[in-house]
């Protein structure tokens, strides 16, 4: 998904439209795994480390029982477990 190209560093209501309808179509047990440029939630928003209405894409991951969300911006190792949801960084490959 992409959380990088808005101005604001937001997903947008288009592309959350798009997330819960394509999300519809999948079956919960399954393992989902979601690649996007920043974290889904407030790493470090200082830093814009953080996506705005990340809460709303999470809202929508939650319903599936094994989901993995690989993000990059930081460029540096980072794992957060939310239950259902883990979260993943790490090294840019330029290091």
């Amino acid at each position: 998904m992409d959380n990088v190209s808005d101005p604001t560093s937001s997903s947008g209501k288009v592309q959350i439209k798009w997330i819960k309808n394509e999300l519809s179509k999948l079956n919960p047990k399954e393992p989902l795994v979601v690649f996007t440029h920043r974290p889904l939630f407030d790493l470090i928003p200082a830093w814009d480390w953080a996506t705005k209405d990340g809460s709303k894409v999470i809202s929508l991951l939650e319903k599936f029982e094994n989901v993995h969300v690989f993000y990059g911006y930081i460029n540096q190792i980072n794992y957060k477990n939310d239950g259902k949801i883990k979260h993943h960084a790490s090294n840019s490959l330029i290091f």
